[in-house]
């Protein structure tokens, strides 16, 4: 509950703040705004299969706004008590991708969207809150 998009998009604004409530610098909040862009286009119910890019999830199952691998990511969804389709909702979603960050060593790197630079067309957004 809470939240609800009913369906909507989200806004790179909504991410941008919810990444820095829980505790990001704003580059980092403003370049994880962007990579969501990247992956999701900002649709919280989107996964790879629903995309094509994945039909038969034979790669990985990755889900929601900032597109998290459910297989490689389950034992951060089971530390939250999260199921997989708790990543359609976009603040649970925003929760795993910090803990991913986190390992990461403060880094999206582990993101497509970051490592091919497709963030980078998404770094400058209307009612960027520094």
């Amino acid at each position: 509950g809470g939240a609800s998009t009913g369906g909507g998009k989200v806004s790179q604004q909504f991410v941008y703040q919810g990444l820095r409530s829980r505790g990001l610098s704003p580059e980092d909040a403003r370049i994880g705004a962007a990579v969501m862009m990247g992956e999701s286009g900002g649709n919280p119910g989107i996964d790879t299969v629903q995309s094509g890019l994945d039909p038969n999830k034979s790669n990985e199952f990755s889900v929601g706004l900032m597109q998290i691998n459910a297989q490689a990511h389950g034992d951060k969804l089971k530390r939250r008590g999260m199921t997989v389709d708790d990543l359609r909702d976009p603040n649970k979603n925003l929760n795993i991708a910090v803990d991913v960050f986190r390992e990461a060593g403060n880094s999206w790197r582990p993101w497509s969207a970051f490592t091919n630079d497709k963030y980078k067309e998404f770094m400058n957004f209307p009612g960027l809150i520094q």
